[in-house]
C-alpha cells in the first residue's frame, strides 16, 4: 500500500528520489529532501511532478546526476 511505502522510505537514512523519463519526480524520501536542502518552506509533496534540476540547488550534483 502507499501507506506502508511512504513509512518504509521515510525511515530510511538514504536519499531516494525517483525520477520519470521525462525527469520529472514521482518520489522523494525526506532524507533527500534534507540533503538537497530543499527549502523549509516547500511544502511536503510540492517537489512532485518537478523536474529534478529545479530541485537541485548545487550546479556541481547537477552535472552529476546528469551524466549519471
Amino acid at each position: 500500500s502507499q501507506e506502508r511505502m511512504d513509512a518504509m522510505l521515510g525511515s530510511m537514512s538514504e536519499g531516494i528520489v525517483v525520477v520519470d523519463q521525462t525527469g520529472r519526480v514521482h518520489i522523494m524520501n525526506a532524507a533527500a529532501r534534507d540533503m538537497l536542502d530543499l527549502s523549509p518552506g516547500l511544502q511536503h509533496g510540492t517537489e512532485r511532478r518537478t523536474h529534478y534540476l529545479e530541485l537541485i540547488r548545487d550546479a556541481a550534483v547537477s552535472r552529476i546526476v546528469t551524466v549519471t
